[in-house]
């Protein structure tokens, strides 16, 4: 298998340290924006989901899918292959822990976020920081740019959200 990594640009820190740096930067970010430029989309439309997501969500019936999805929100993320932040979608934790690593949920092909409705509150109630990413492409983010999509931009795509 190749490995995840190709790129000469590898973080100084080693990779554990990195993402837990990386998230608190976002999650710091988004919530301390005083103008909002920062901040994540999570208007509610009715129902209380957020509005960015598909009107079909409204007839979701899975409790544990409705759970998540209220949560979904979109962060924005700047790469080096679009001229402007790719609004991404993501289920950030309730609570950061200041030690240990985060648990970072990946879906499978041409999914979202939801796939992990039951797997995600198990985590958070196990004491754990748990955060779900939509890889670009799929899920809820928005895609409205166009950026592209192979691998070596879903890579750096990822990263930057980390």
């Amino acid at each position: 298998m190749p490995p995840l990594l190709t790129s000469s640009s590898v973080p100084a820190l080693p990779l554990a340290a990195w993402s837990r740096y990386r998230l608190r930067v976002a999650a710091s970010n988004a919530a301390s924006a005083p103008d909002g430029a920062g901040a994540t989309a999570r208007c509610t439309s009715t129902g209380g989901f957020p509005s960015f997501l598909p009107g079909a969500v409204e007839r979701i019936r899975d409790g544990a899918a409705i759970r998540l999805a209220k949560r979904i929100e979109r962060v924005p993320v700047q790469t080096s292959f679009s001229g402007s932040a790719i609004s991404s979608s993501c289920v950030r934790p309730l609570k950061q822990q200041q030690d240990g690593d985060p648990v970072v949920l990946l879906h499978g092909f041409d999914s979202s976020v939801l796939e992990w409705r039951y797997t995600y509150p198990l985590l958070e109630e196990a004491g754990l920081e748990a955060w779900a990413v939509d890889i670009l492409g799929w899920g809820f983010s928005d895609l409205e740019t166009r950026p592209p999509c192979d691998v070596a931009s879903k890579r750096e795509h990822f990263y930057q959200v980390l």
